[in-house]
């Protein structure tokens, strides 16, 4: 799974636009599903949302988006490691 760098508008946005469908320490689903997949960990068709994250390391906070859709249970796979390793650092 790879993440790009966003801002910090467009986490705001998107955690205000609707309910989130899931919410963690670092990060959350938005809350309408984009479409269905066969999740990574289940094995099963389920709802996929697009995810963000809010990763501080080092004293410095940084937003990420994956991208590719995420199913909840994938979600909570995810470290801020993984995130910050599999990152697209190019400025959006």
């Amino acid at each position: 799974m790879k993440f790009v760098v966003t801002t910090s508008e467009e986490y705001h946005d998107m955690l205000g636009a609707l309910p989130p469908a899931f919410m963690a320490m670092d990060g959350f689903l938005v809350g309408e599903a984009m479409s269905h997949k066969v999740c990574n960990v289940t094995k099963s068709v389920r709802p996929s949302y697009t995810a963000f994250f809010e990763i501080t390391a080092q004293g410095d906070t940084r937003y990420f988006k994956a991208e590719e859709a995420m199913t909840i249970p994938e979600f909570r796979t995810v470290t801020a490691t993984q995130v910050l390793t599999n990152a697209v650092l190019e400025a959006v």
